[in-house]
């Protein structure tokens, strides 16, 4: 990419697998291993969310049972605005 440096190519490739950017500007600078560190960080988190994934796919998404009455929770009214207001000036 024309005009662009190491650090924001850097950028690009971290944005790209979802690093936060404050993490991203802690990495910029930092020496090979700080990097290696932020990654480590990141990989965890994202086996983290992975792991969250599939149990939600293995067991679904746990609900309470309601006791309540069902009711609604969103009413959607048609208003007919073809109605026109005239004023007369001296009225």
């Amino acid at each position: 990419m024309v005009g662009m440096g190491n650090d924001d190519l850097m950028s690009i490739g971290m944005r790209s697998i979802d690093l936060p950017i404050d993490e991203i500007r802690e990495a910029i600078h930092a020496d090979d291993a700080a990097i290696e560190r932020v990654l480590a960080r990141h990989h965890d988190r994202l086996l983290n969310r992975a792991r969250a994934v599939n149990e939600f796919l293995e067991k679904g998404v746990p609900m309470q049972e309601s006791t309540a009455a069902a009711r609604p929770v969103q009413i959607t009214h048609t208003v007919d605005w073809s109605w026109q207001v005239w004023v007369v000036d001296g009225w």
